[in-house]
């Protein structure tokens, strides 16, 4: 049976993070070598209603017929915008049918006119897609949320380099998280459908095996992703409490599951894995999932930020960081093939 060890998570201020001023001690704990790779911002103004909105539009969605929803997929761009469900391969090479996703640009509707741009990386350049006539009120709540999500970025991105140049001695670039991971961004609206409990032989077993039921173990592409609380609706819409062994796991540095609770008044910010290269390994990405408890009839609305580069950015590793193996290597990362 799988062993937790207690939330360790850093919480800043949004006001201390607006301030600007020096949240090293505060970094290292988050991003440093031995941090979850994630924090929690608290107070950030009006969150409550924005979040609320944003993710009740998830539920509604996510619970129109499938042939509606299919409306708004888009294979033409890898169904990397509008809706995508049972495309997505996870553990073992199978079809991720746990949730559904909408994606979309929450700063642009569109990043280009170059079509050319576009046929080449539809994942990237593709306009925006949405269901307006099947759910009006999306595109607004989405982009509502995407400008406190992109605000909260920018302010963590210049702690990042302000960081950066302090411990390198000014060998780190002027700006570089807020100049190159910064300006491409991909939003994804996500409902986990409830799922019903399963018989098996052994439950310590399943919980080891299942324990990323939900979403399986990885890491995030990008520099950072923003993250709200999840929201547990019943088939009503009525919010009930998170499961207990259910919600955002982490492994430490040790390689120990650590749930992470984010509270509703709180925003996440996670590095992703170009966030550890872009540092030369100074800080580090962590492998996640998400858990669900079986039996629940509970769905789980969630939206998340991601925050990138463009497609044709060469990526480096920083000549003053660590050495490239060490800056590569995500240890405790479960890769079942």
């Amino acid at each position: 049976m799988t062993k937790l060890s207690q939330p360790q998570a850093v919480t800043i201020p949004y006001e201390k993070l607006l301030s600007g001023q020096d949240l090293t001690a505060l970094i290292t704990d988050a991003f440093g070598k031995t941090g979850l790779g994630i924090m929690l911002i608290s107070g950030v103004p009006n969150l409550s209603e924005k979040r609320e909105r944003i993710l009740r539009v998830a539920k509604k969605f996510g619970e129109l017929p499938e042939p509606i929803r299919e409306k708004y997929a888009h294979p033409a761009s890898h169904y990397s915008y509008g809706w995508s469900h049972g495309k997505e391969k996870m553990k073992k090479g199978k079809a991720d049918t746990a949730k559904g996703s909408y994606y979309a640009n929450p700063v642009y509707d569109s990043m280009t006119t170059d079509e050319e741009l576009k046929k080449k990386y539809p994942g990237v350049y593709t306009d925006n897609i949405w269901p307006t006539e099947d759910c009006p009120e999306m595109e607004p709540a989405f982009k509502v949320m995407g400008q406190v999500n992109l605000e909260i970025s920018d302010l963590v991105n210049q702690q990042l380099d302000n960081y950066l140049t302090s411990v390198t001695k000014g060998k780190h670039p002027d700006n570089f998280f807020q100049k190159h991971a910064g300006g491409f961004f991909k939003s994804r609206l996500l409902h986990y459908f409830p799922i019903t409990e399963q018989p098996t032989p052994c439950p310590e077993a399943a919980e080891e095996a299942d324990i990323d039921n939900f979403c399986g173990w990885h890491l995030d592409h990008g520099a950072l992703t923003v993250l709200l609380s999840p929201m547990y609706l019943d088939s009503n819409g009525n919010k009930v409490a998170p499961p207990d062994e259910g919600g955002l796991f982490i492994k430490n540095a040790s390689g120990v599951n650590v749930k992470v609770t984010i509270p509703e008044d709180c925003l996440a910010v996670q590095l992703g894995e170009l966030g550890q290269l872009y540092s030369g390994g100074i800080f580090r990405a962590t492998p996640h999932c998400v858990s669900a408890k079986a039996g629940s009839n509970v769905s789980r609305e969630q939206l998340a930020m991601f925050s990138d580069v463009h497609p044709e950015f060469q990526i480096s590793v920083p000549d003053y960081g660590n050495s490239f193996e060490e800056v590569v290597t995500c240890p405790h990362l479960q890769i079942v093939r």
